[in-house]
């Protein structure tokens, strides 16, 4: 049985891992400014040593997550360039 490589529903996957790469980067750069802007620097948010440990745990997963997009972009990249090259072949 051979299966043929739809271009079209590529393209529509394509769109929609930039949409939510895009989105997930907005929103963690939204989320990180509210936490810094609001638990445990002196704003009376929310100070103390349950929001120190909050905040420093917040700070360490919060640093692999421009690495997790990276990955996003590159697949994103990577998909382009398989859908160019698919399109090469069909012409």
């Amino acid at each position: 049985m051979q299966e043929n490589i739809n271009i079209d529903e590529l393209e529509k996957s394509l769109s929609n891992i930039k949409n939510l790469t895009e989105k997930m980067s907005k929103n963690l750069l939204n989320t990180n400014q509210l936490i810094r802007d609001s638990i445990n620097n002196g704003s009376g948010v929310w100070d103390s040593n349950s929001a120190e440990l909050y905040r420093n745990r917040w700070e360490s997963l919060i640093s692999d997550f421009p690495e997790v997009i990276q990955t996003f972009q590159k697949q994103e990249s990577n998909l382009e360039t398989f859908i160019e090259n698919m399109k090469k072949v069909e012409e």
